[in-house]
């Protein structure tokens, strides 16, 4: 199913699981990111952003599980 709101999608765990995993234990990193991909108008900017900017940034492989869970919110957040 479609999300209108990555934040609101993903819950209060997983948010701490995510800023320290993904985001080097950096809350206001997680949130900062999550706001910036709520506010894409395309999939494809989204997409874009994830792969090239938080991926890279953050160095995220592609076997990361959460990497790839975050990913999926994000695929279904512009469906």
């Amino acid at each position: 199913q479609p999300i209108t709101d990555l934040m609101t999608a993903i819950g209060l765990n997983e948010r701490y699981l995510y800023s320290n995993e993904l985001f080097n234990g950096d809350m206001d990193e997680f949130k900062n990111a999550i706001t910036m991909l709520n506010e894409f108008k395309s999939g494809e900017e989204a997409r874009a952003f994830f792969e090239n900017g938080l991926r890279a940034s953050y160095g995220w492989e592609d076997d990361n599980i959460l990497a790839q869970a975050l990913f999926s919110l994000v695929e279904r957040r512009f469906q």
